[in-house]
């Protein structure tokens, strides 16, 4: 298990509650998942006092250099409108930055869906 930051908006993020977080970036229980956020692994490590080793920061970056692989990367333009639904759990995914326009401001919402 790698220490994940606590990132939750309004939960509480003591020292305890962070090292508790941990959970493996890849866990067949039950049904496979993938759970990979490098900076909040880094940043819960570090916030928690116990430092990556060299073998888990080159794990790290074997995984980072095969996400940014070409051929496991799908780009998409998203149209005003439009509404991404992924299963943080098994899909990564991640975003360009994108510049807002001044009169029709970005309007986001974030949502968790429990199934079952």
């Amino acid at each position: 298990p790698m220490i994940r930051d606590v990132v939750t908006p309004g939960a509480d993020k003591d020292l305890s509650r962070i090292r508790a977080n941990a959970f493996p970036v890849f866990a067949p229980t039950g049904q496979f998942t993938f759970r990979y956020m490098r900076y909040w692994i880094e940043t819960g490590h570090r916030r928690a006092e116990v430092p990556l080793i060299p073998k888990q920061l080159a794990a790290l970056d074997a995984l980072d250099s095969a996400l940014e692989h070409h051929n496991h990367i799908h780009t998409f333009r998203m149209a005003q409108g439009d509404q991404l639904w992924i299963n943080n759990r098994c899909i990564a995914h991640d975003r360009r930055a994108y510049a807002e326009a001044p009169d029709q401001p970005r309007h986001m919402v974030r949502m968790w869906v429990k199934h079952g």
